[in-house]
């Protein structure tokens, strides 16, 4: 339906179709920018156009999501540990604790505790890593992750990439 006079010029009706098309591309842009809307094709475009650091193309779809979603707030937090505990938690891990200061922790140093559903392999390890020291600040250096489960007792521990039942994974 048109808004234009029946004596509109062929220019007028020109730019009518052509603001209608625009328009039409705005609302087709909205949807590719919201991360529940945008097909699960285009993805890492949008992860790349909000500066999600940390992608893996073998994620499933509602890993991916988290992952764009979480970003912009894991951005206004960076250096502080509430971003790494939700970088860790965007990528699927539970119960995440940043320990910092304390009696057996030196100036500056931090050790993370991580809930995982299956024991993480060394890729999954060097994940985790790259994603804590992305996320912390510079000054602050990781002294230990610890890795626990609801379906064992206690904590699983790797050190220096080996496992052991008692530990802590050392960095």
């Amino acid at each position: 339906m048109s808004l234009l006079p029946p004596n509109a010029t062929v220019q007028e009706k020109a730019l009518e179709a052509a603001l209608a098309r625009a328009s039409a591309l705005a609302s087709e842009a909205r949807r590719l920018w919201d991360v529940a809307t945008c097909p699960v094709e285009l993805l890492p475009w949008l992860a790349w156009g909000v500066s999600v650091t940390a992608w893996d193309d073998a994620w499933d779809e509602a890993k991916k999501r988290a992952v764009i979603a979480a970003s912009i707030g894991v951005h206004k937090q960076k250096g502080t540990p509430a971003a790494i505990k939700n970088a860790l938690i965007a990528m699927g891990y539970y119960g995440v604790k940043v320990i910092e200061g304390g009696e057996d922790l030196p100036p500056f140093q931090f050790d993370v505790e991580l809930g995982v559903a299956s024991m993480p392999n060394d890729n999954d390890l060097a994940t985790i890593r790259a994603r804590i020291n992305e996320f912390k600040n510079e000054r602050s250096q990781l002294r230990n992750i610890s890795l626990f489960s609801l379906f064992r007792n206690g904590f699983i521990t790797a050190r220096d990439g080996t496992y052991n039942r008692t530990g802590v994974v050392n960095v």
